[in-house]
């Protein structure tokens, strides 16, 4: 073992960058030992045939890029492509301009002068065939070169560009997401103007207490995804942590979308409201620190809240990760029937903050663990338009701090107490005959689906691994108060109580190793 550790100690940067980036490369012509002179080769990264890289010590490339046959790029100086761009064949990009500089000084010619810094693709561009990139240029996340363009300047996010030279023809308007022809730089000018008082899209909203290490992982995912775009706020509040938490965020601050808020002093579970009352996005969500978006997550909740201006909230449901979907709903018979205990989870949900705002009692149900169920529902009482949207949106690791920690017996929860107690609570105090309002038949099915979709399948959870939650002492107390009624309640005792005997033998033997 210590042989092994002085050996990865001795291993040069560039060769432990090789190893744990170049077993996702896929390239006919871009060798291993050629990956390994790489500033940075991210993973699911894919070059095509006759590609030259020249100084590739000074080439960057981000996760999922995609370069296209027969292209060339020249780095004297720093050329950074960012995660998930596209670069189609036969583009050329060099960091390096050279312009002509007319002179009558000693022979009468044409002398050159050499311009160059670093240049940078954003990320989820796309350039398409026969690009030239050339000089010190920025482009923005988002962007589109059209075809055969020569490009020697800077673009702002989320345009379009086309022509030699290449002038921008599209930007997106970032009040409705629409794209919008540009004539002239004065027009362009007006629409970039406008963006600045356009409040985001989306914030995303991390109520945060003493968990920096999560923290960091967080903002890394969210940052992978949209690095400097606008689109998107990024809202950090911090419940007063007395860890390195400010440090963590600092790291992140070169980023002109983070905002940072701290609590002079700890105020509990309300940290979750700060995020919703204090950011700027037309949406919000309060993601816990140990949520992880994974993929194009964030880009396909933005394109839906666009494509859905008027709903009050868009619900996030797992499906499969190849695909994404989008259902309308209305009305909370319609939002209990299609979301359901998934409405429990804080993170999947994104709020139209303009309608939490109109919530006078948000914190009615601030005693329990779910009184963002309520929230949701009340909002739907104001306006009943929701979406739901089908898809992968959290990866590896998620809410990894409710698992794999020995928590002791007395720090566990009460499973059947939030999730069915605090649960039905909340949706029992918005029984109505009035057509917004929850009608007994949607109650009942839903009772069904909680205890055969979520509630019993946790209980197999936590019996068979280390986490935050545990099976209560006085289950089947909860259990009958709102099932007893219900034609199945004597198959639920059968297997609650096996599920409680499993519970206790784990406990048993937990105690006899100690």
């Amino acid at each position: 073992c210590l042989s092994m550790v002085h050996e990865a100690n001795s291993l040069s940067s560039i060769e432990n960058m090789l190893r744990e980036y170049a077993p996702y490369l896929q390239s006919k012509n871009l060798t291993m030992k050629n990956a390994s002179l790489l500033g940075n080769c991210g993973s699911q990264v894919v070059v095509g045939d006759n590609c030259k890289l020249v100084n590739p010590d000074k080439i960057w490339l981000g996760d999922h890029v995609r370069i296209g046959d027969n292209c060339r790029m020249t780095a004297d100086y720093n050329i950074r492509i960012e995660h998930n761009t596209v670069i189609e064949d036969s583009v050329n990009i060099s960091d390096e301009q050279v312009l002509p500089v007319n002179t009558l000084a000693v022979f009468g010619s044409a002398f050159e002068q050499k311009k160059g810094g670093n240049l940078v693709i954003g990320h989820h561009s796309h350039i398409e065939t026969d690009v030239t990139i050339i000089g010190d240029v920025k482009i923005g996340c988002g962007c589109l070169i059209k075809a055969s363009s020569m490009l020697n300047k800077d673009v702002p996010n989320h345009c379009v560009v086309a022509g030699n030279p290449a002038q921008i023809i599209k930007a997106m308007d970032y009040e409705n997401g629409k794209w919008i022809d540009i004539k002239d730089d004065a027009e362009l000018q007006r629409l970039l103007d406008k963006r600045k008082k356009t409040q985001p899209i989306l914030s995303i909203g991390i109520p945060t207490f003493n968990r920096s290490y999560y923290l960091n992982k967080c903002l890394k995912a969210i940052y992978k995804q949209i690095g400097n775009d606008d689109l998107v706020e990024v809202f950090v509040s911090d419940n007063a942590s007395p860890d390195n938490t400010p440090q963590v965020v600092a790291n992140y601050q070169k980023y002109p979308s983070l905002i940072y808020h701290r609590n002079k002093t700890n105020i509990g579970e309300r940290n979750f409201e700060n995020v919703w009352e204090h950011s700027h996005g037309k949406y919000a969500i309060a993601l816990g620190d140990d949520d992880y978006f994974c993929g194009n997550a964030i880009y396909n909740i933005v394109a839906s809240l666009y494509s859905n201006p008027k709903i009050t909230l868009l619900s996030m449901l797992p499906y499969n990760e190849n695909r994404y979907g989008v259902y309308e709903g209305k009305g909370i018979d319609d939002f209990v029937g299609r979301v359901s205990y998934v409405s429990t989870y804080i993170s999947g949900v994104a709020l139209n903050r303009e309608y939490f705002l109109q919530v006078e009692n948000r914190l009615k149900f601030s005693d329990t663990n779910l009184n963002q169920v309520y929230i949701q529902l009340e909002m739907l009482r104001k306006n009943p338009e929701f979406c739901v949207l089908y898809g992968a949106f959290f990866g590896k690791g998620t809410g990894e701090a409710g698992f794999g920690r020995k928590y002791s017996l007395e720090r566990k929860a009460d499973l059947a107490k939030v999730f069915i107690g605090q649960y039905f609570d909340i949706l029992n105090s918005f029984l109505s005959e009035k057509s917004n309002g929850l009608s007994k038949e949607a109650l009942k099915k839903d009772k069904r689906n909680v205890m055969e979709k979520f509630f019993l399948p946790w209980c197999n959870i936590v019996t068979s691994s280390d986490c935050v939650w545990r099976i209560d002492d006085n289950v089947m107390d909860v259990i009958k108060k709102y099932y007893s009624t219900e034609p199945y309640f004597e198959e639920i005792k059968n297997i609650i109580n096996k599920f409680e005997d499993k519970q206790k033998n784990m406990i048993g033997s937990i105690t006899d190793k100690k």
